[in-house]
């Protein structure tokens, strides 16, 4: 079925309800472009306030949490907050850069992309983590890692005050999540405290599953360190795993040079590694989503299948412990739900230029996880 759209779209279809036009697919139902479907019984601004509202309730309730767990294993919960300030600002920017260059991106890949909440970001890493193995391998300055961040910052800047000069679009915004998936998230709140707390500890004693972090210490962390020292990025005759392509390790070069001394920005790499974590859980949740709708669900169900595909991947042991760790897996996870969902969203038959732009997107991604 999924080599051919059109019996897709005929077993899809639940009973009762009207085909659609001739010539003109019925886009909840249908594997055609589920992310181009529009249509809302709430404005755009009244669903964004409740996520931003639901976001913040989320993080201020997880970093509670997660200074219960550290208290209830003898750690300081002032220490848990002043090293997630401290070591999470340069993930936070990383990040923030990769979304900046994923929607400068967008503009050249297609209607598809430029419609879809979770492509963006997840191109921009991809987009990133290519520049970041490209120009740190030249020079492996603090000059080069904040040219690159603040390049991707200028971008997403740009772009959303040009969408606030822009007029008013006469169609409806996208279908938000339900509220009722809400309640969902809420056992969501465990996995990412634990995956916090376990972030902000030092690298080297924790998890004994992964020996305490030793191929952290071993190469992920010790390879952007002495890069630093030797002031660029390049293989190192000692250590087998320089020869690799160490996409996500340039990410944490990049990171610990805008903190300025990548020896000591272990915790930092591991909130980079943490973030691509939960953003592999949002791609994930996303690509449920979508899939219930193109079999038929209705909004309600489709919002709780994406909400709980997220929460399971989050919570996860293997997803706690190596998203908690300065290791390259979430990198992975992240790109391959994004090529998963963009193929979901794509047209049986694209005209030949949005094809093109569509693999080219498809390309990024998975060059990226390839490399990471």
């Amino acid at each position: 079925a999924w080599l051919m759209p059109g019996t897709m779209h005929a077993a899809c279809q639940p009973a009762g309800r009207r085909p659609p036009p001739s010539g003109r697919p019925n886009r909840i139902t249908a594997v055609g472009r589920p992310l181009a479907h529009r249509s809302s019984d709430a404005p755009l601004a009244e669903t964004a306030g409740i996520a931003i509202r639901a976001l913040a309730i989320a993080v201020l309730a997880g970093t509670a949490l997660a200074c219960v767990l550290t208290l209830a294993t003898g750690g300081s919960p002032p220490t848990l907050l002043v090293e997630t300030v401290t070591g999470g600002w340069p993930a936070a920017l990383w990040m923030a850069s990769a979304w900046g260059w994923g929607r400068l991106a967008a503009r050249g890949l297609g209607p598809v992309v430029r419609a879809s909440r979770v492509l963006p970001p997840a191109i921009g890493a991809a987009i990133l983590l290519g520049l970041d193995s490209a120009v740190l391998r030249l020079t492996a300055s603090p000059a080069a890692a904040w040219t690159l961040t603040l390049a991707g910052l200028a971008g997403l800047a740009a772009l959303r005050l040009s969408r606030r000069t822009e007029p008013a679009s006469a169609a409806a915004p996208a279908i938000p999540w339900p509220r009722s998936a809400l309640g969902l998230l809420l056992p969501g709140l465990l996995p990412a405290a634990t995956l916090l707390a376990a972030a902000a500890a030092v690298p080297g004693w924790l998890w004994a599953s992964e020996f305490g972090g030793y191929d952290a210490l071993s190469y992920h962390l010790q390879l952007p360190a002495e890069w630093a020292e030797a002031g660029r990025a390049r293989p190192l005759e000692h250590n087998v795993y320089s020869f690799l392509p160490n996409a996500v390790e340039h990410a944490f070069l990049h990171v610990g040079l805008l903190v300025g001394d990548p020896r000591t920005a272990g915790s930092t790499a591991h909130f980079l590694h943490a973030a691509m974590a939960v953003a592999a859980a949002a791609t994930t949740a996303s690509l449920a989503r979508a899939t219930a709708r193109a079999a038929g669900a209705d909004e309600p169900s489709a919002g709780w299948i994406g909400a709980a595909a997220g929460v399971l991947l989050l919570a996860t042991p293997w997803t706690v412990v190596c998203g908690s760790l300065a290791y390259c897996e979430m990198a992975v996870l992240w790109m391959m739900a994004a090529s998963l969902r963009l193929a979901l969203a794509a047209d049986g038959e694209p005209r030949r230029g949005e094809a093109m732009r569509e693999g080219l997107a498809h390309g990024l991604l998975c060059g990226a996880a390839v490399a990471a």
